[in-house]
C-alpha cells in the first residue's frame, strides 16, 4: 500500500455524496468527458464488449497536475455502499477491481486481453474513476476495442541513467566509450560505446519479435568490473528490479492484485505488468521512470584479465569460425530473459539461511512450475520442506519443469519422450553453483539460450519462451476464473484451537454473509465479534463503517426493545480469502488441516495484522443427512444474542452449539455445548471456558 492511497482514504470517505450518479456508457472509439468534484469518485461508467474482441484499451486523461485513478471490473458494477449504507473506504473499493491504473499522474491506462487471468470476454465491463485532487476536474475517458492481440512488447532501455547505475554500484560510461572501433558484422558503430549500444538494441529487437504483451518494459543497463580469470568469468548478470505478489491483507501492506493467476506468489515486475495490462507504476504506484529490469555487463571481458584475449563480439551475428570472442547479443538476450522472470527465488547460499528456503516464506512463480523426481514420482517443488528442496537442488537431472505450456511445446526437444522424461531438466549439478543452479536449463541442452554457459549466435529464446508462460507471459487464452464459494458453518484454525468463526449466508441475499468470531479477551474471558458483508470473487471483505471498522465488538442495550450497538472503543477489521489459501505461509506451518482452507487476516484493538489459516470444523462432505447447522436469533424482539448450531456424526445425532449472550454489563460473552447423542428437548450442559 503506498502512502498516496492511504492519504486518499480520508479524502474519499468524505466525498461519497459527490458521485456522478447517471450511468455513462462508453461508445468505443469516442471520448466521453466527465466532471468530478474535489475528492469525488464515480462507479457509474461501463462499456459493452462484443464476442470476438481481443483487446479492450481504456485510457483516461485529466489536466496536468491532477491525480486520477482508474479501476476496472467485469460483470458486476462496483459497489458504492458497504456496511449500514456507508462507503466502505478506498481499500474496499480497490478490493473489487479486477484491473487498475493508480499512478500519481493525470493519465491512466489499462489493456485487457483474453490471455490475462481475468480474461477479456463478451459482456459489460464496469469502470470506477477517482479524483484525488483538491479541485473539480474534467476527465476524458476513451475505450478502444481491437480484434487482434497486442503486438510486440515495447521495451526501452536507459543507457544514460548515471544515478540509477550508481545506486547499484555500477556505471554508464562504457556505453559512451569514445575509443575508435571498426564496423563489424552489420554493426555500423564507429566507437566502442556506439557499438555496445547498437548491439544491445539489436538484442532488444530480437526479443521484441518473440514477446507479445500489453505493457511496456523499462531496462536499466549498466557496466561493472565483475572480475574473472583467463579460463572463467561472469559475462553479465540481471534480474527484475522489483517483485510483486497478490497478498492483500487488512492493514498497511499490499493492495490485492487479482490480475495474478497465483495468489501469495512472487512475480517479476515486467511479468506482473503484462498480467495487469499496464505499467508497473500504474498497477503498483511509485515512479514511472523506475526500471523493471536491471542488467550489468562485465567490463573485464573487454580488458586483459578475464578470458584471456577474448573480447565481447558486438556484431549482429555470431562470431565467425575461429573467432574466440564472446557474443554480446546472445549474452544480452540471455540476461534480459532472466529479468523477465526466468529465475527461481530459493536460497542457494547456506550463509544466508537454510538452502532451499523460500524468499520471505512465499512461493515464486518460477519454482512453482518445478517438480522433483523422487524415484518415479514427481513432487511439486514448492510443497517440499527446505531440506527436501536442498536435495532437489543438487539432484542432477531430477529437478524438472512441469508446466504443460513448455512440456507440450514443439520447442521442447524432449516432447516426444515418455513421461516423465518429457519434462525438461533444470541445471542442478551435485554441488550448488550460486547464480547458475535452479535458474537455468540443464547443460544437456546444447543449443538453448537459457543454459548456464553461453552458446554464441543464438537469437531465439527457444524453450524459454513457453516456459515464461508460467511466470506471467501467457501465450494462450486464460480460462474464466471460478472463485471459491464457501460453505456456511463453523471454521477454525487448528493451530489455535478454542477460537472459531461462525459464517452463514443471510437468507434472501445471494452473497451476503454474517460472521461471528468467538475468541477471548486479554484475560482469557470469552468474547465475540460481529461482521456483515459480501463474499465477492471468493473474498469476504466487509466495507469499513464511518469509524473505519469492519469487525465489531458489540455492547448490549438493555431495551426496551433490547438490542446492540458497536463498541467504538475496540477497533476491528477482517478479511477472509477462500482462494488458494494453501499457498500462504500461515497454511504451511506444519499443522494438519482439511481442505478447503481460507486465510483470515484481521485486527482487534491493539492486535493488528493477525493471520490465521482456517478450515471447516466439520467439512461439507462429512455433514450428516439431517443437517441442523445454522444460526438462530430472536430478531427485533432481542437483537443482542444468538445461537449457532453445527451437526456432525454419521447417525445424525451429534450437535455442537455456541450461545452468544451479553453479561450483566452488556459485554459480549459466549459458551458452548456439545452432545454426541443429541435429542430434541433434552437439556445440554452449557460450558464457558477460559482461553
Amino acid at each position: 500500500m503506498n502512502h498516496r492511497v492511504a492519504r486518499a482514504i480520508v479524502l474519499l470517505t468524505a466525498a461519497v455524496a459527490g458521485n456522478v450518479g447517471a450511468q455513462v456508457m462508453l461508445n468505443p472509439g469516442q471520448t466521453s468527458r466527465l466532471t468530478l468534484g474535489a475528492g469525488e469518485f464515480t462507479n457509474d461508467i461501463a462499456v459493452d464488449v462484443p464476442a470476438g474482441a481481443q483487446q479492450l484499451r481504456l485510457e483516461t486523461q485529466a489536466p496536468a497536475g491532477i491525480d486520477i485513478d482508474l479501476l476496472v471490473r467485469y460483470g458486476e458494477a462496483f459497489p458504492t455502499n458497504g456496511n449500514a449504507g456507508v462507503f466502505g473506504g478506498i481499500d474496499w473499493l480497490v478490493e473489487h477491481a479486477h484491473y487498475r491504473s493508480i499512478s500519481a499522474g493525470s493519465n491512466e491506462r489499462v489493456v485487457i486481453t483474453p490471455m490475462q487471468p481475468q480474461p477479456l470476454r463478451a459482456g459489460r465491463w464496469y469502470i470506477s474513476l477517482l479524483n484525488f485532487s483538491q479541485q473539480p476536474t474534467s476527465i476524458d475517458v476513451v475505450a478502444q476495442l481491437e480484434t487482434t492481440l497486442p503486438g510486440s512488447v515495447p521495451i526501452t532501455v536507459a543507457f544514460d541513467d548515471t544515478a540509477g547505475c550508481a545506486a547499484q554500484g555500477t556505471e554508464t560510461a562504457p556505453w559512451f566509450d569514445s575509443t575508435a572501433a571498426a564496423p563489424v558484422d552489420s554493426n555500423t558503430g564507429t566507437t566502442l560505446g556506439e557499438q555496445r549500444r547498437n548491439a544491445f538494441n539489436h538484442a532488444l529487437s530480437q526479443l521484441r519479435s518473440q514477446l507479445t504483451g500489453p505493457a511496456p518494459i523499462r531496462i536499466l543497463a549498466c557496466w561493472k568490473d565483475l572480475g574473472g580469470d583467463a579460463q572463467r568469468a561472469t559475462l553479465a548478470s540481471a534480474g527484475p528490479s522489483s517483485l510483486f505478489r497478490d497478498d492483500a491483507v487488512i492493514g498497511e501492506r499490499l493492495f490485492p492484485m487479482p490480475f495474478m493467476p497465483k495468489t501469495y506468489t512472487w512475480y517479476a515486475s515486467s511479468a506482473a505488468a503484462q498480467l495487469a495490462g499496464t505499467d508497473r507504476c500504474r498497477f503498483a504506484g511509485g515512479s514511472c521512470g523506475r526500471a523493471d529490469i536491471f542488467i550489468q555487463f562485465n567490463t573485464a571481458i573487454d580488458g586483459d584479465t578475464a578470458l584471456g584475449s577474448s573480447r565481447f563480439h558486438y556484431g549482429f551475428s555470431a562470431p565467425g569460425a575461429g573467432n574466440r570472442n564472446v557474443d554480446f547479443v546472445s549474452t544480452a538476450m540471455h540476461e534480459i530473459t532472466h529479468g523477465l522472470g526466468f529465475l527461481g527465488l530459493l536460497n542457494l547460499d547456506e550463509a544466508e539461511g537454510p538452502v532451499g528456503a523460500k524468499f520471505l516464506d512465499h512461493d515464486d512463480a518460477f519454482t512453482d512450475a518445478l517438480v522433483h523426481m523422487d524415484g518415479s514420482t514427481p513432487r511439486p517443488m514448492n510443497s517440499l520442506s527446505d531440506a527436501e528442496r536442498a536435495v532437489a537442488l543438487t539432484s542432477n537431472v531430477n529437478l524438472r519443469w512441469a508446466d504443460p505450456a513448455a512440456v507440450n511445446s514443439p520447442l521442447n526437444p524432449l516432447r516426444q519422450s515418455p513421461f516423465p522424461q518429457n519434462m525438461p531438466p533444470m541445471h542442478t549439478p551435485g554441488t550448488i553453483e550460486t547464480g547458475s543452479t535452479l535458474s537455468h536449463l540443464s547443460t544437456a541442452f546444447t543449443s538453448q539460450l537459457m543454459t548456464p554457459f553461453l552458446t554464441n549466435g543464438l537469437r531465439s529464446q527457444g524453450l524459454a519462451r513457453p516456459m515464461l508462460s508460467a511466470v506471467g507471459w501467457p501465450e494462450a487464452a486464460a480460462p474464466t476464473p471460478t472463485p471459491a464459494k464457501p460453505y456456511g458453518g463453523q471454521w477454525f484454525d487448528p493451530a489455535r484451537n478454542g477460537h472459531g468463526v461462525d459464517l452463514h449466508r443471510v437468507e434472501g441475499l445471494p452473497d451476503t454473509y454474517m460472521l461471528m468470531f468467538y475468541t477471548y479477551d486479554s484475560q482469557g474471558v470469552p468474547e465475540w465479534y460481529l461482521a456483515i458483508g459480501r463474499i465477492v470473487d471468493g473474498v469476504f471483505r466487509p466495507g469499513d463503517d464511518a469509524a473505519g471498522n469492519s469487525l465489531w465488538r458489540t455492547r448490549y442495550l438493555f431495551g426496551p426493545p433490547p438490542g446492540q450497538q458497536a463498541d467504538t472503543s475496540v477497533p476491528g477489521a477482517i478479511r477472509i480469502d477462500f482462494n488458494q489459501a494453501s499457498r500462504t505461509p500461515a497454511c504451511n506451518d506444519g499443522t494438519g488441516r482439511n481442505a478447503p482452507l481460507a486465510l483470515m487476516t484481521f485486527s482487534v484493538g491493539a492486535d493488528t495484522d493477525l493471520t490465521w489459516c482456517l478450515t471447516q470444523i466439520v467439512p461439507e462432505d462429512q455433514r450428516p443427512s439431517l443437517d441442523r447447522t445454522g444460526h438462530w436469533f430472536a430478531g427485533s424482539a432481542d437483537a443482542g444474542w444468538g445461537v449457532t448450531t453445527l451437526s456432525y456424526g454419521i447417525d445424525n445425532e451429534g450437535l455442537f452449539m455456541v450461545l452468544y449472550y451479553p453479561d450483566s454489563q452488556g459485554r459480549p460473552r459466549w459458551a458452548a455445548a456439545q452432545d454426541n447423542t443429541f435429542e430434541s428437548g433434552v437439556p445440554m450442559p452449557l460450558m464457558q471456558v477460559q482461553g
